[in-house]
């Protein structure tokens, strides 16, 4: 996530939806001064990395990231209180779920720190990995939490979607005021995600994330 006071925005990073590319490009525009000045050597891509580690290990926050990298809004919205919150132009991007899920697998089983590397690691192949979410639902989590309060009622002002990333980036910044451009980091597959589903394995999925998929009108 993102906090920027001088340009007045709230970013809400969504695990695995272009969050990485979003966030370099907009550190220009949230960085202390300090970190600008040490991202001629260390590019804030760099930085971002300790500054989480940093965070997990001593408790110690840095801005522009006063909270964890995959906060949800209500947190945050709890944290500064709604008035303060409401302040800011807030924001996150989603993905369509198919493509996200096969994402979150691939990003876990190429990950040996991940939490959940070696159970995906052994669960042999893709379908293995949904049979294995499907028997461990306390691994699973919604897009649509990081948005939305516990009531289901929206925080963010703006919800973009990475599969028109270009022109709902240049939304954003056309309303906080900048110009940037997106770097490409942390691309899991190249492939269509759709060659990777079975009917079978397309209807998990339906079934696992219906309200993400209902909520942001979203489609196989």
């Amino acid at each position: 996530m993102l906090l920027s006071k001088k340009n007045n925005f709230i970013f809400i990073h969504v695990p695995k939806v272009a969050g990485q590319s979003v966030t370099n490009a907009l550190m220009p525009f949230s960085a202390m001064n300090w970190q600008k000045a040490l991202s001629l050597a260390v590019p804030f891509r760099y930085q971002l990395k300790v500054y989480t580690k940093l965070r997990q290990f001593t408790g110690i926050t840095f801005q522009p990231q006063p909270f964890n990298d995959h906060v949800r809004a209500y947190e945050v919205n709890k944290s500064l209180g709604s008035a303060v919150f409401d302040s800011y132009f807030s924001f996150a991007f989603v993905r369509n779920p198919w493509a996200w899920t096969l994402s979150l697998y691939t990003y876990a089983l190429k990950n040996q720190r991940h939490h959940l590397h070696n159970q995906v690691k052994n669960v042999g192949d893709f379908e293995g990995y949904l049979q294995f979410v499907c028997d461990n639902k306390e691994v699973i989590f919604l897009q649509k939490e990081f948005i939305c309060d516990n009531d289901g009622k929206q925080l963010v002002n703006y919800i973009g979607k990475q599969e028109k990333l270009g022109e709902d980036f240049t939304h954003v910044c056309e309303t906080i005021g900048i110009k940037a451009t997106l770097p490409v980091f942390n691309v899991s597959r190249k492939s269509i995600y759709k060659d990777h589903y079975t009917q079978e394995t397309k209807k998990i999925v339906e079934k696992l994330y219906e309200e993400d998929i209902d909520y942001f009108k979203y489609s196989f």
